[in-house]
């Protein structure tokens, strides 16, 4: 279900690295509000121990991160980046902000919306340091 919300949320989106980012990290959110077990099932899949389905789990796990490249980097202008800054590096680091974020959470600690909130402002900061600065409309950047 995230795989289906967050490929249609990359079809509806342009080429900008940072709006196909927000796109799917809000399609997501919005699939876990819709689905707030999903939260524990994901967190699961990283500290399953039965022989029986950790092998297939871990491989699944390993399958995701170059799942997560391809969302994010296909069909982005990648030249909008600094010449030494990494796009797959962005990527990295915005997953594992999100990952450290739901896994850290207790109950009722941290909230989905809150999480989007820094989400939000995680993606300014990453925006105003890796792009250059005459992508940014005369913002200053």
């Amino acid at each position: 279900m995230l795989i289906a919300e967050t490929r249609k949320a990359v079809a509806d989106e342009n080429a900008d690295f940072f709006d196909r980012i927000r796109a799917v990290s809000y399609a997501k959110i919005s699939a876990m509000k819709r689905h707030p077990a999903i939260i524990n099932l994901l967190n699961s899949m990283y500290v399953e121990t039965d022989a029986d389905v950790a092998p297939a789990l871990k491989a699944l796990i390993a399958k995701g991160g170059p799942t997560r490249e391809k969302l994010a980097l296909d069909g982005v202008n990648c030249m909008k980046f600094k010449d030494d800054v990494d796009p797959k590096l962005v990527v990295n680091i915005l997953v594992n902000f999100t990952e450290g974020v739901l896994n850290s959470r207790t109950e009722g600690d941290v909230t989905l919306d809150g999480i989007a909130g820094e989400l939000e402002m995680c993606l300014d900061l990453l925006k105003k340091i890796s792009i250059r600065r005459s992508i940014f409309n005369g913002r200053g950047y």
